[in-house]
């Protein structure tokens, strides 16, 4: 998260809410005298959806043969619905 800050943000600060998933998140670092106001900062978190791989699936071939990326690609598609 601290890398998403851009400038130079000072590495003593902390992040509210907790940190857990999508959301807005809050840096503050707390103010030095003589200034009295903390300076914040937001980071905006967004969660994608996870990738489809596909499903497990067997594939059989003959000995000596050499098997390529589509090969293991169409065991995939074929057992999905």
């Amino acid at each position: 998260m601290f890398d998403a800050l851009e400038g130079n943000p000072a590495i003593n600060g902390s992040w509210t809410p907790v940190l857990a998933g999508a959301g807005v998140y809050t840096y503050t670092v707390s103010a030095v005298a003589p200034c009295t106001m903390d300076a914040t900062a937001t980071v905006e978190v967004t969660e994608l959806a996870m990738p489809n791989a596909g499903t497990n699936g067997t594939l059989t071939i003959c000995a000596g043969s050499t098997v390529t990326a589509n090969d293991l690609f169409d065991a995939l598609k074929e057992i999905q619905p």
